[in-house]
């Protein structure tokens, strides 16, 4: 009777902690689900409009160059576009709505999966648990939607008794992979071969049998991911940031340990993350293991190992953030395999012989790997905005004000910021202006990309534009060592050092961040 009563307690309060958990994500997505015109992240005005430009004959009449980074990002969250009429909030819900439905169908699909590969069950209440608990898992490095959807395709088609149906998924799943993130290239390919790993016994099988089918994933895979980015880059002529010479990026070791950006530091944060999920599994003990050929444990240590390390590089990468992001492939491997591990799916190398009873079945195990989840939820909770809408209006109305001003001067205007006013039709496409959009020129300044940066200084040198907008500049340096001070003094050297040199600030609106920029009379002279 006692024991019913704490299975009851933990099941409630576990079911309590997820439910909340996945209330404070589902804040952390509302909060940015705005009518306020300008930009309210630092990026967002250059992926509205990055996404415009997929659609731009819709949007603009004509066709014009897709952009650099992350082109599937643009043709994913640019869906909203059909939607005639659109206002700046419906493609915040969408962004949103995007963010926390491809989690959650990633989620989903993996549970249904590895369900599928287990032989028992566990109960009509568990799965629900075990859902919710993966969407609070994978929202710990949280994973942008357009790079996620390669996987959801390969967890919804792939089936493990169809090598070959796997193959057309991956080939899918990668083509679009291509148009992503590089460090998403392989992860469709080395999805189904982890898959493949857990649930496929070596016993009885020649290794190099056994291997054939992987390696012809992960080949295909590599060659369909990196011929389509190969073939995008060579139809926009946009340079390769990893093979070019001169995108030289820094990186930072400050980053690994505890600092002022992020309290945890990304190995502690990246090891908290980790650590309820090893000790689940290394609790399972020998017995459990040693029904695993030493093969399939080796692998997969070896693809975790390389996708943490990779992960980790990109992490200390200048412009790789502080948080724990750049983490997304790694947290997704590691999250099937716990998945495969809790709910008892994995193929055991003797025959005849299942591993024990799903730990998920039981609540404390659960619960014990809802905690921590729950923890980077609860840190996430995101600061009261203090946008007005009102102030926004202001500096849009003075920016189409001045542009209209000078619309008979033959300098183009120059918006490093705000150029999603464009796509929502609040400034003239006459004046659409394509270089040194913000989210591009602080690429080429964090790499010292010195061809694109002494083709600005020119282009401000000789004062091409008759105006520039952009958001409020900085002129302090910071020590580099400091929260985002190699950004800062590169934005600094790169971009605030010209236009100070040779304009002149003639509208200053600090509530909405923005700064409008005439040329000098008499620039000043190094």
């Amino acid at each position: 009777m006692a024991s019913r009563r704490l299975t009851l307690f933990l099941s409630i309060a576990n079911s309590a902690i997820l439910i909340a958990g996945i209330g404070l994500v589902s804040l952390l997505l509302a909060k940015d689900v705005s009518n306020y015109p300008l930009a309210i992240h630092w990026s967002e005005s250059g992926r509205i409009f990055e996404a415009s430009l997929v659609y731009a004959p819709i949007i603009y009449g004509r066709f014009l160059p897709w952009p650099w980074l992350d082109p599937g990002r643009a043709i994913l969250e640019g869906v909203v576009f059909l939607l005639p009429g659109g206002q700046i909030w419906l493609y915040r819900l969408w962004v949103s709505l995007l963010q926390f439905g491809m989690t959650a169908l990633a989620a989903a699909l993996a549970f249904r999966r590895v369900r599928s590969a287990s032989q028992t069950h566990s109960g009509k209440i568990v799965p629900f648990l075990i859902v919710l608990w993966g969407v609070l898992f994978l929202f710990q490095s949280p994973i942008y939607p357009h790079v996620l959807l390669g996987a959801v395709l390969v967890l919804w088609l792939a089936d493990p008794k169809k090598p070959v149906r796997i193959l057309v998924v991956v080939l899918l799943a990668s083509v679009w992979e291509g148009l992503c993130r590089v460090n998403w290239f392989l992860v469709p390919a080395i999805l189904v071969v982890l898959i493949y790993l857990l649930t496929t016994p070596i016993a009885g099988k020649k290794l190099l049998h056994y291997l054939l089918w992987p390696a012809l994933w992960l080949l295909m895979g590599a060659v369909a991911s990196v011929s389509t980015y190969g073939l995008y880059i060579g139809l926009t002529h946009w340079p390769i940031p990893f093979l070019d010479p001169e995108m030289n990026y820094a990186f930072f070791r400050f980053k690994l340990w505890p600092n002022d950006a992020f309290f945890l530091g990304l190995l502690p944060g990246i090891g908290l993350v980790i650590l309820p999920g090893l000790v689940f599994i290394l609790a399972g003990g020998g017995k459990k293991i040693r029904r695993l050929h030493w093969f399939r444990w080796l692998v997969l240590l070896g693809i975790l190992g390389a996708f943490f390390l990779g992960s980790t590089v990109v992490s200390m990468r200048a412009g790789g953030g502080f948080d724990l992001h750049n983490y997304d492939t790694f947290n997704l491997l590691f999250f099937v395999v716990c998945l495969y591990w809790g709910m008892a799916a994995v193929a055991s190398e003797l025959p005849g012989v299942d591993l024990p009873k799903p730990s998920f079945a039981n609540p404390a195990v659960l619960l014990g790997m809802t905690l921590v989840p729950f923890f980077f939820a609860l840190i996430a909770l995101p600061n009261p905005a203090s946008l007005s809408e009102r102030d926004g209006q202001v500096a849009i109305a003075r920016i189409q004000s001045l542009v209209q001003a000078v619309n008979t001067d033959d300098r183009p205007v120059l918006l490093i910021e705000a150029r999603h006013l464009f796509a929502y039709g609040l400034l003239p496409e006459t004046e659409l202006f394509l270089p040194y959009e913000k989210i591009e020129l602080m690429e080429m300044a964090m790499a010292g990309n010195s061809s694109y940066l002494a083709q600005f200084w020119q282009d401000v040198a000789h004062q091409r534009f008759s105006l520039i907008v952009t958001d409020v500049l900085w002129w302090l340096t910071k020590d580099v060592n400091e929260p985002f001070g190699y950004e800062n003094n590169v934005w600094v050297e790169n971009v605030a050092e010209p236009i100070h040199r040779f304009y002149e600030r003639i509208y200053y609106n600090p509530a909405a961040g923005l700064e409008i920029y005439a040329p000098l009379t008499e620039p000043s002279t190094p």
